[in-house]
């Protein structure tokens, strides 16, 4: 049986003001009302449904919405934690204060690459150097580390609001705009948010929409690193992960 788009996508998936006029095997078409063409989905008509096709949206990906989302999710992590357990271990050698000011240069940063850029501070080091980093950020948290995490994320927050989406950062992964920029920013918050929950005794579940644009970050990560058969080879079961396999390692 051929499959059809109108099985599963039919006109209450549409935009307002959408009507298809063409339609081929591999690719569909339509006009709006207003007389622009333009494609519908680039997408084959094989994807199972229209909740896929706009899941998978490039706009959606590199959202400032879904950037403020993750950082509210963050904070609320954030607040769940009490001061005497701010010495728990979190993640490898860092305790919670570590991770809280290791994931504050995650906001930081976003100044730093907007201004002076990332040639101007320290190279990203071993994975030694990121550890002692993030001790020496937990340090200068100081006595109210939870209420510091808080006036960072929002002075971060109102500072990217205040920058055009095509600004270029200069990161330690090259030159790039803010709106290519935050989908970093989501996995490291999402991340971290998950590890917070976990040392604290919480169930980490994060939203989908976080979880979806970190995964999407995490699968051009390994195209960049080249390890993008292995990835595929463990998602689909034919091969355990691979020793030290990691994908936000700094790259050497």
């Amino acid at each position: 049986m051929t499959f059809s788009p109108w099985r599963r996508a039919g006109p209450w998936c549409w935009p307002r003001g959408f009507r298809v006029t063409t339609l081929s095997v591999s690719w569909w078409r339509g006009t709006s009302a207003r007389g622009s063409t333009r494609r519908r989905c680039d997408r084959p008509t094989w994807v199972p449904s229209c909740q896929h096709w706009t899941n998978v949206n490039k706009e959606q990906l590199m959202s400032r919405e879904v950037f403020k989302l993750a950082v509210e999710y963050y904070l609320d992590t954030v607040a769940a934690i009490k001061l005497d357990q701010l010495d728990r271990n979190a993640l490898g050698v860092w305790n919670l204060r570590d991770l809280l000011g290791h994931t504050a240069r995650a906001f930081t940063n976003v100044e730093r690459y907007a201004t002076v850029g990332f040639t101007a501070g320290p190279p990203v080091g071993s994975d030694d150097d990121i550890a002692a980093r993030g001790i020496e950020a937990g340090r200068q948290l100081g006595n109210e580390p939870l209420a510091a995490v808080r006036e960072i994320a929002k002075r971060v927050v109102s500072f990217v609001d205040a920058l055009p989406d095509n600004h270029v950062l200069d990161t330690s992964a090259g030159q790039m705009s803010l709106i290519e920029f935050l989908p970093s920013r989501v996995q490291e918050l999402t991340t971290h948010s998950i590890d917070i929950a976990r040392a604290i005794g919480l169930d980490a579940a994060p939203p989908e929409e976080y979880l979806r644009v970190m995964l999407y970050w995490l699968a051009d990560q390994a195209i960049v690193r080249k390890q993008s058969v292995d990835m595929v080879l463990v998602l689909t079961g034919r091969e355990p992960l691979p020793d030290g396999f990691n994908l936000v390692a700094p790259l050497t």
